[in-house]
């Protein structure tokens, strides 16, 4: 089967949504599917693969009408050429243009659904773009009852978790907290993810906790919205003269290690977040991590509350609090418990062979 994968940034480190395509994309390779790739930005896992296009997927209003008419032409090419089966996407601005495309070359189509927005409105251009794509899956019931919304009300929605690569030789670590006084932050540095509460939640913990902040951190970016944020974390370290204590190691691309000498990592989300990586990243190395209690962070969790809280600084303190001062052979079998959980439910090499069950069936 000829399969285009349709992503706006093709990276595998950008976010857990890009990362868990850039390896499903590798799985369908190595199950004997010719795969191409169809993005914005040009990045790390879009050179595995010589069949790969830049197209602007951005909507009329934002790259203009005659661009726009150019990027539909460039796709519409693209497919014919290739004799594309299935397009599969998750990239949620293209869908306007995914549906133009549909009607004029037939191809077959499928969203898998990875995370959500946090407003009720999706844009009547991207609902019109989102009727327009017949086969709908999504990693989790809070995720997939979001869109379904936007569908009409017969629409069939299938699940399949984001999976997760475990390397159970790594996973065979003996966790020991006594001897770390480090606590983790990784992942994407905007507001939504509360990076700002766990801060303001490491100032009331003892002053022999530091925390480590891995992800890109600009406070001069050309970005305004992620600059005046970043400025804003500055601003708040200094406030609360932590600057001996909170140490940004900016975009690493290899987390692990980070993992391994942690405490515990802490996702502070504010958002809906689908499916956190950095969680599943963590408890796969048996490194404990919270979060907070919204989207599906506490499905991951199989709604044991002792991993996660309301997403303030003072409940996340008492979280933190709570799971460090629990006794270390209880913590070990807790964490184990979830690792198990994790082995069980988002195992990549189960979850893989699922989503493509799904994409043989949309092209039947």
């Amino acid at each position: 089967m000829k399969i285009l994968i349709v992503d706006g940034n093709a990276s595998s480190t950008f976010g857990g949504a890009e990362k868990s395509m850039s390896v499903f994309s590798e799985y369908l390779e190595k199950s004997g599917h010719e795969v191409f790739l169809v993005c914005e930005k040009f990045t790390d896992y879009a050179v595995q693969y010589e069949r790969v296009e830049v197209i602007n997927l951005q909507p009329p209003n934002v790259q203009g009408v005659f661009s726009y008419l150019k990027s539909v032409e460039k796709l519409v090419r693209f497919i014919k050429k290739n004799k594309v089966d299935l397009l599969i996407t998750h990239t949620i601005h293209a869908f306007p243009m995914i549906r133009i495309v549909k009607y004029i070359t037939g191809i077959r189509t499928m969203v898998y659904f990875k995370w959500v927005y946090n407003k009720n409105s999706i844009g009547s251009l991207n609902k019109w773009g989102l009727r327009g794509i017949k086969n709908y899956v999504a990693n989790n019931e809070m995720v997939g009852s979001y869109w379904a919304r936007h569908l009409p009300p017969t629409t069939k929605m299938d699940y399949v978790a984001d999976g997760i690569l475990l390397n159970l030789s790594d996973s065979c670590l003996v966790y020991d907290k006594e001897n770390k006084n480090q606590i983790l932050y990784f992942g994407r540095i905007i507001e939504g993810k509360g990076l700002h509460l766990l801060i303001k939640a490491l100032s009331m913990l003892p002053e022999k906790y530091a925390l480590k902040v891995l992800g890109a951190f600009n406070p001069k970016s050309a970005n305004t919205m992620e600059a005046t944020y970043h400025s804003s974390i500055v601003r708040l370290v200094e406030e609360l003269q932590l600057k001996e204590r909170v140490f940004f190691e900016g975009h690493v691309k290899n987390v692990n290690e980070f993992i391994k000498n942690a405490s515990l990592v802490v996702v502070p989300s504010i958002v809906d977040d689908a499916q956190p990586f950095s969680i599943l990243e963590s408890f796969a190395l048996k490194c404990p991590a919270i979060g907070t209690n919204r989207g599906g962070i506490p499905t991951i969790f199989e709604n044991d509350t002792f991993w996660y809280c309301e997403p303030n600084a003072n409940a996340i303190f008492k979280k933190i609090e709570e799971v460090l001062n629990t006794d270390s052979d209880v913590l070990k079998n807790k964490t184990e418990t979830v690792f198990n959980s994790i082995l069980r439910r988002y195992n990549s090499e189960n979850t893989q062979k699922l989503l493509l069950d799904f994409c043989e069936t949309a092209v039947k």
